[in-house]
Order: structure tokens, then C-alpha cells, then sequence
């Protein structure tokens, strides 16, 4: 049979709280509790797995034999955050795990195998060649938080423009350089407009 991690809550008392797995063909090697209860789980997996232990779904393919994941949950169990590290014909597993106060996850890895492992689990490529059978990694991880500000390039608008005319690019400042964004207009304050508008991409079109 295929092995499937899980991580389980219990409260101070030992009563169970709530448990979530994630998924068949992985193994849940190392975890870390922060202050504020945000859980950090770390562990390995091949093939094609969702690593969402909740109800949401986050499916990731695996580049080499076994690649490692970290998947960060709030208090609750819900999932926030799911990274992975590997590499085409390399294996890679977790072995330590530790949180700075400010949310930075440090990772001690194993790696081997005849190709290089993908240290960044983002969409650049930090490529690390393995030396021999069992070559150590630090890595680390900058907490994805929310962006830190964001702004529309222009609040000017044509008047009788014709639909589909630009109205500016959106923009968010984000200390995680490889984050992607993706923009909507949503329901709430200020939305008496929002039929008149459209956004493609990054853009507010009218």
C-alpha cells in the first residue's frame, strides 16, 4: 500500500481538536507551532498529491522521485500556504524545521539523486547540484503574507471612452518577489460602479 501523512490537533488538555491528511503517497516528517498558532508542516512526497488536508484542494506533481512540501495551516486547519522543493531525477526530504518571529521557515534537507534540486518553490530556479548520496540543505522561506500596498497607475478617466478602454494597470507591493496576482472587482463599499468596469489581467478597463 501507499503511505498517506496527516498532521492532528489536541488541545492542552489532550482533547482532539481536528486532523487533516494529506494524501496518499506522502509521509509528514517534521512540524512547528508559531505564537500567534499558525501550524508549519514538512514532509515528502512522489507523484501527484493534494496537499491541502482540508476540504480545498491543492494538487501538486512532484519533479523528481520525491520531492519535499510545506504546507502552512491556521489554528483552525485550514490551509494558507503550500510550497514545494525538488528536482528532476533528485530526491529531497525534510529532516529540521524552525520559525524566526518574523514568520521565516527554515528548512534542513537531504538530497540526492543524479540531477539537481529546485531549492526555490516559486517560479524562478535556484538549482542545486548534488555531490554525492546525501548532501544537506538549508533553506529559507520568507512568510507569504498579503501584499503591502496596492494602487491603481491612474484614477483618470476618459470621458465617452468606448468599452474596453484602459483605464490603468494595478499594482501590489509584496515583499515575496514570486507571488502572482490576480484582480477583481468584488462586492462591498464603494462598488456602485462596478458594472461599468472590467478587469483583464492586470488592467480596469471600462
Amino acid at each position: 500500500g501507499t503511505s498517506a501523512g496527516f498532521v492532528s490537533k489536541f488541545d492542552g488538555l489532550g482533547n482532539w481538536a481536528w486532523a487533516g491528511s494529506f494524501g496518499a503517497a506522502s509521509v509528514c516528517q517534521r512540524i512547528v507551532a508559531a505564537a500567534d498558532g499558525t501550524i508549519s508542516a514538512a514532509g515528502y512526497f512522489s507523484g501527484t498529491v493534494d496537499l491541502d488536508p482540508g476540504a480545498g484542494v491543492a494538487s501538486r506533481t512532484a519533479a523528481g522521485s520525491y520531492d519535499t512540501f510545506l504546507v502552512r495551516l491556521t489554528s483552525a486547519g485550514a490551509c494558507v500556504d503550500v510550497r514545494t522543493i525538488g528536482g528532476k531525477s533528485a530526491v529531497c526530504y525534510p529532516y529540521g524545521i524552525s520559525e524566526s518571529s518574523d514568520g521565516t521557515i527554515m528548512l534542513a534537507c537531504q538530497s540526492g539523486g543524479s540531477g539537481k534540486v529546485d531549492v526555490d518553490p516559486g517560479p524562478g530556479v535556484v538549482g542545486v547540484s548534488n555531490v554525492s548520496a546525501g548532501n544537506i540543505l538549508m533553506v529559507a522561506l520568507a512568510a507569504n503574507r498579503g501584499p503591502s500596498d496596492f494602487t491603481l497607475s491612474s484614477s483618470n478617466i476618459v470621458a465617452n471612452a468606448s468599452v474596453g478602454t484602459a483605464v490603468g494597470r494595478f499594482m501590489a507591493s509584496d515583499a515575496n518577489r514570486n507571488d502572482i496576482f490576480r484582480y477583481s472587482l468584488v462586492a462591498g463599499d464603494g462598488d456602485a460602479d462596478n458594472a461599468s468596469f472590467t478587469v483583464v489581467g492586470d488592467q480596469l478597463r471600462t
